[in-house]
C-alpha cells in the first residue's frame, strides 16, 4: 500500500489494515468522518483484494413486469395518435 497517499490522520488505521488487524470502533468512526475519498478507496481496495483477489464482479438484474399492460408504451401511442388496445394488452397464453 502506498502510505504516501494516506493522510497522517488515517495512517495508523492504514497500518492496521496492512497488517490484517481488526480496526476498533473508534477507527471505524474516524473512517466514517474522513473526507479523503481517495484514501478510503485505497484502504477498501486492499481489503477487497485480500478477500476476493483482483476480480471485479457485477450483478445483472432483470425486472419482470407482472402486469399484462405495457404502461411505458401508452404515452408514446397517445402522442402518435394511435390506439393503444392491440399494442398494450397481452394475454397470459
Amino acid at each position: 500500500m502506498k502510505f504516501s497517499l494516506i493522510p497522517s490522520s488515517l495512517r495508523t488505521i492504514a497500518e492496521k489494515v496492512e497488517r490484517n488487524e481488526r480496526i476498533s470502533d473508534r477507527d471505524a468512526l474516524t473512517l466514517y468522518e474522513a473526507n479523503d475519498l481517495n484514501a478510503l478507496g485505497i484502504l477498501a481496495s486492499v481489503v477487497r483484494e485480500r478477500k476476493n483477489g483482483n476480480i471485479a464482479t457485477y450483478i445483472l438484474n432483470r425486472y419482470i413486469n407482472y402486469s399484462n399492460i405495457c404502461v411505458l408504451s401508452l404515452p408514446v401511442l397517445r402522442i402518435r395518435g394511435q390506439e393503444a388496445r392491440s399494442a398494450c394488452f397481452r394475454t397470459f397464453d
